[in-house]
């Protein structure tokens, strides 16, 4: 059974090790559902699909994680635009801690995330992270050019 009372937050800054180096650092130990997004004010859309992650992961017996970013995937596609934030990245991982949630994964967001294949992405979750579930909201995309979406986990989960 697994333990309600703890939470494992990771921050993976930025440097010279690439994303499968820094995911290793965060590897888990259980088997987990996972959510994904930048999760800016954890608003009650946000709430909605955390609670659908608890779900899921209450009724398969998983550990629940979000992955989150360090920014937003926009200001790396648009440098010239400065993005207003609702929370500090603090406030951000206090609200999520609220929620219980689990397992906590701030990966930094850079050209080289921007360029990685969905399926390699997936493959990346599954390995370290032990991944066994993909939550998403109806219009979530990951990946090189967005290329990630339910369609696309759903014939992964078939492979």
């Amino acid at each position: 059974m697994l333990d309600s009372s703890f939470v494992r937050f990771y921050y993976l800054k930025e440097g010279s090790m690439n994303l499968e180096e820094k995911l290793a650092q965060a590897s888990s130990e259980s088997d987990t559902a996972l959510t994904i997004g930048v999760f800016d004010g954890v608003h009650r859309g946000h709430q909605h699909l955390i609670s659908h992650l608890q779900n899921a992961a209450l009724k398969n017996r998983l550990l629940s994680g979000i992955i989150t970013f360090d920014r937003h995937p926009q200001e790396i596609f648009t440098p010239e635009i400065t993005l207003p934030y609702l929370t500090t990245k603090k406030e951000r991982e206090h609200l999520l801690r609220e929620l219980k949630v689990k397992l906590i994964v701030t990966i930094p967001f850079t050209l080289q995330t921007a360029q990685m294949s969905a399926r390699q992405f997936v493959n990346l979750l599954c390995r370290y992270l032990k991944m066994k579930r993909f939550v998403i909201g109806p219009n979530t995309t990951f990946g090189r050019d967005k290329e990630g979406n339910s369609a696309l986990l759903q014939a992964l989960g078939k492979e």
